[in-house]
């Protein structure tokens, strides 16, 4: 659509809670087009989901990571320091993989409804713009 000269998600983890971001680098001209198109993807996220097959390949993906991130030393170490600060047990890698192994495709589905809720949605626009925040606010809708 041309209205963003970057655009990137990423998920922040904590113990109890977290957030997903979506960070987008445009034009302030395209605020709010953006926010409805970005609108519109979530809409057909929560509407279809992932497939089946998505998810599958996802948690193999994720599998890997987990196995290649034991590889490095210092990364090894990083995970268990964080695993001990936040009070939980010790895993092995089969437990990981376990762990992996049970998420399901309604597991996936549940999520994806709790964490797009229109209720927990917080904006945050720098730099200059010409809307209101009822402006901005009301042309993401999903």
């Amino acid at each position: 659509m041309g209205l963003a000269y970057s655009i990137y998600s990423y998920a922040n983890t904590y113990q109890k809670n977290g957030s997903v971001v979506i960070c987008a680098g445009l034009n302030n001209q395209k605020l709010t087009d953006a926010l409805s198109a970005i609108g519109d993807e979530i809409k057909v996220l929560k509407r279809d989901k992932l497939s089946k097959e998505t998810v599958a390949v996802a948690k193999e993906q994720m599998k890997a990571s987990v196995i290649m991130g034991l590889e490095s030393m210092s990364a090894r170490m990083s995970s268990y320091g964080k695993t001990v600060l936040y009070g939980q047990p010790l895993e092995t890698l089969e437990d990981t993989i376990k762990i992996i192994d049970s998420v399901t495709h309604d597991t996936v589905a549940d999520v994806i409804d709790t964490v797009f809720d229109r209720d927990r949605l917080n904006i945050a626009v720098c730099g200059k713009q010409t809307e209101t925040e009822k402006e901005i606010e009301s042309s993401i809708e999903f």
